[in-house]
């Protein structure tokens, strides 16, 4: 494609998306020439083969929205964009397909994926003539904090039992094989919520007692009851997961105390511990206090800092982390 025809491709997605009702071939024909030294001046076939070609390439889909006067009029196709897909819209969708596939019903993530291909012939005619400008969806990611690991394979099949018991409240029953053995049991569970927890996507689940999660790639089959979700009482999802129950809660709420390094304290400043947190410089070091309640990830996770921690409380946490560095220690003597 010519840079010519380009630039006038895309004014001509512009001029119709800031004209919803429409224009006619002959209006489109006179705002581009309208246009000055921008788009070069054509003839009114040019605009009626741009019209066709654009349509029938995929880039854009075109209706008429009117029939009422004597010429036609088109205007972008709506869909789940508005009024046309910008070139924002179509980094947008790049990156919620990128970030969301595994959230979304299969029935919205059909829709997006239909639009997919529009999207990537968007971007590809705006970069022809913004060759040193890149889309946002390229100049975005996001990772997991550590060590990024491989994600897990999801079965579509699971997927879509678990998406169908979300949205119609009902129970699944599912073979889940238990972690670290090979073993597996077949339960019936109520299906609470879906959490991310990258590259890990679990099930919030209930069989009559406390919600726990389940690890979706290890069940290997699922398939949906009629009975419907047997909701604890005066459950809120929120409320749940700030209570520690989601990273193996081990005690209750505790003021835990971290003598630290001063760049550590500066990490933790800039993204705290947790609410009421309150550093106090010591001239080399410094101290870290805040109120937590006491999970395993909390344990895991402070004693991933090894020497730029050292826990001064709660007595329980202290001797915790004492009696697994001893045990290291052991095993690299």
């Amino acid at each position: 494609m010519s840079a010519e025809k380009t630039i006038r491709w895309l004014h001509i997605l512009d001029l119709l998306t800031a004209n919803s009702q429409g224009l006619s071939t002959s209006e489109l024909h006179q705002r581009l020439n309208d246009s000055g030294d921008y788009v070069q001046p054509v003839d009114l076939r040019t605009v009626q083969r741009d019209i066709k070609e654009m349509d029938g390439s995929g880039t854009v889909r075109f209706t008429n929205p009117s029939s009422d006067g004597p010429a036609t009029r088109w205007a972008l196709q709506s869909g789940m964009w508005g009024r046309s897909l910008s070139p924002m819209g179509a980094s947008t969708l790049k990156l919620i397909l990128r970030y969301m596939k595994g959230l979304l019903p299969p029935s919205a993530l059909a829709s997006l994926q239909a639009q997919e291909e529009q999207a990537d012939r968007l971007l590809a005619l705006r970069s022809a003539t913004e060759q040193h400008t890149r889309p946002w969806d390229q100049k975005l990611r996001v990772i997991p904090g550590g060590h990024t690991l491989l994600a897990p394979s999801l079965p579509d099949e699971t997927l879509q039992v678990v998406y169908e018991a979300l949205a119609s409240e009902r129970k699944i029953r599912a073979t889940y094989r238990r972690p670290g053995i090979d073993e597996s049991s077949t339960r019936e569970y109520s299906v609470l919520a879906l959490i991310v927890r990258p590259p890990k996507y679990q099930l919030l689940v209930c069989t009559g007692r406390d919600p726990y999660v389940l690890n979706i790639h290890r069940i290997s089959h699922a398939e949906l009851l009629d009975a419907g979700t047997d909701w604890p009482e005066h459950f809120n999802l929120d409320t749940w997961l700030q209570s520690g129950a989601a990273n193996i809660r081990v005690a209750g709420e505790e003021r835990v105390v971290i003598r630290t390094t001063t760049a550590m304290a500066d990490h933790w400043r800039e993204t705290p511990l947790g609410e009421g947190q309150q550093i106090v410089e010591t001239g080399q070091d410094a101290e870290v206090s805040v109120p937590l309640v006491q999970t395993d990830a909390l344990r895991r996770y402070l004693l991933g800092l090894g020497d730029q921690v050292t826990v001064l409380g709660p007595e329980t946490l202290r001797q915790w982390m004492a009696i697994q560095i001893s045990e290291l220690s052991r095993r690299y003597e």
